[in-house]
């Protein structure tokens, strides 16, 4: 497997090519390098001949034109971020990650794989160029194991847009004026906002809990309790590793603004319903 060229096959470059278009400003000169030399010239270790496997095999596969394009653009896109990575004196991980086993596989194969594939079937495009700093930090960072690769990578699939949002906006709440609403009370007058706090409610106690509560206690002060206050939520340590590898600090400012925007209209609902 990982002797073949360190180069990307014609399936490849097109798929490559074709995700330019889903990049945007994200795209740079280094794609146009990608697609007219190896993936070592960016990418500097023993591994860039894996990185360059996974993406050959999976583009020769049957995958339409859309999925092709979203292949091609996480991978473009985490090259760039491991091109990067290089610039500031990080390189792919030595302890084994990329060595090959007794039946031809590495234990790179399964993760760089299963983050292409989960961006080949993801629906909301804007998750894209967060799998690909997944797919970097996984490349680079030793202390992500494969057992814990796997199951970041099945977590970032399932988790929304909107709780990407959540988490970044809970973890930069320093900079933002979050409302003093209980997201775990409370009638609303609409499906969109139920369905916000209710991805707010999968993120804390009892489910995810990449958010912790804030705490209080009864009014005889005697017992303690979980309260809902959205401004008094932090994220937990498991949200901590999430909000890091996947690179959300990089989420626009004006996309946790329309979050915030949903959050008012559930205050304001709830204002005026008492």
């Amino acid at each position: 497997m990982v002797n073949e060229p360190d180069e990307l096959s014609e399936n490849a470059r097109r798929a490559v090519g074709a995700g330019c278009g889903l990049l945007g400003g994200l795209a740079s000169a280094g794609i146009g390098l990608l697609l007219g030399g190896p993936v070592g010239a960016l990418v500097s270790g023993a591994g860039a001949p894996v990185l360059t496997w996974a993406i050959n095999d999976l583009a020769d596969r049957v995958m339409s034109t859309r999925e092709r394009e979203r292949v091609g653009a996480t991978f473009a896109l985490a090259v760039e971020y491991l091109s990067e990575e290089r610039g500031r004196g990080r390189y792919l991980r030595t302890d084994g990650f990329f060595s090959v086993q007794p039946d031809g596989t590495t234990p790179a194969h399964e993760a760089i794989e299963g983050v292409l594939l989960a961006a080949q079937r993801e629906p909301a495009e804007r998750k894209l160029q967060f799998y690909a700093k997944l797919l970097a930090m996984i490349a680079i960072d030793e202390t992500i194991t494969p057992t814990l690769a796997s199951w970041m990578i099945k977590t970032a699939q399932e988790l929304t847009w909107r709780q990407y949002l959540i988490l970044a906006l809970v973890q930069q709440k320093d900079k933002f004026v979050i409302p003093a609403i209980d997201m775990h009370q409370g009638k609303l007058d609409s499906w969109h906002t139920w369905g916000l706090t209710e991805e707010w409610r999968e993120l804390g106690f009892g489910r995810r809990e990449f958010l912790a509560a804030p705490s209080g206690t009864t009014p005889n002060g005697r017992l303690p309790i979980t309260l809902g206050n959205a401004n008094g939520f932090r994220i937990s340590q498991g949200g901590a590793l999430l909000y890091n590898c996947l690179g959300l600090p990089d989420i626009p400012k004006a996309d946790i603004e329309a979050l915030l925007d949903d959050l008012r209209t559930i205050e304001s609902l709830r204002i005026g319903n008492v």
